[in-house]
């Protein structure tokens, strides 16, 4: 009889306290305003208002994280210089070189200093080696011009032509310092030996 009444007072209690339970969630819900009544309230719950917002991305001037430093140096990158090709100058025309000869001439007439030979006209191709000739301190060699059949050019060592001079006479040939000039105006020399022909 005690253990009945014992589950009794328990199962009365239970539902004692559901039913204190029950009254006051429903007493909670009565409480709390409806959405669209509390502005406050809602406004905490779903955020700010959209419309003050821009809805256009706008990318930033500088990169937050760009550091100049680390980027890798530029090389200096040098222009490229064209290549200047360097070509022999041909001479003038001989009868270019016999009118500047002319001038020189004239230029050297009554100024005390010798005329220019004869020869200075000519370029060392243009003549042929005809013989060799003694004087008594020295010697020379006979020169037969191709463009010009009536000159005869007695001419010894240290003898200037248009583009060279005589360096040296031995018994059968002729050495002569040959100049080059190039287009960069640089000029070049070099020696050659020349046979006699005799003809």
């Amino acid at each position: 009889m005690l253990k009945l009444n014992l589950n009794r007072f328990v199962l009365f209690s239970l539902v004692v306290l559901l039913c204190v339970s029950l009254s006051i969630i429903s007493n909670s819900f009565a409480q709390a305003p409806a959405p669209g009544q509390n502005p406050q309230a809602d406004a905490a719950k779903v955020g700010p208002n959209v419309e003050l917002f821009s809805t256009t991305y706008k990318e930033p001037k500088v990169d937050p994280f760009f550091d100049e430093k680390l980027l890798p140096k530029k090389e200096e990158v040098k222009p490229i210089k064209e290549k200047v090709v360097v070509e022999v100058v041909p001479p003038p025309t001989f009868e270019d070189r016999d009118s500047a000869w002319k001038e020189k001439r004239e230029r050297t007439r009554g100024s005390g200093q010798p005329e220019p030979a004869s020869s200075e006209k000519y370029l060392i191709d243009e003549v042929k080696i005809l013989g060799i000739y003694k004087k008594p301190d020295s010697q020379g060699v006979f020169l037969k011009p191709t463009t010009t059949a009536s000159t005869m050019i007695f001419a010894t060592v240290g003898q200037e032509f248009w583009n060279g001079k005589i360096t040296r006479i031995e018994k059968d040939k002729v050495e002569f310092e040959v100049r080059t000039v190039y287009s960069d105006k640089t000029v070049k020399t070099k020696t050659e030996f020349r046979p006699f022909t005799r003809k």
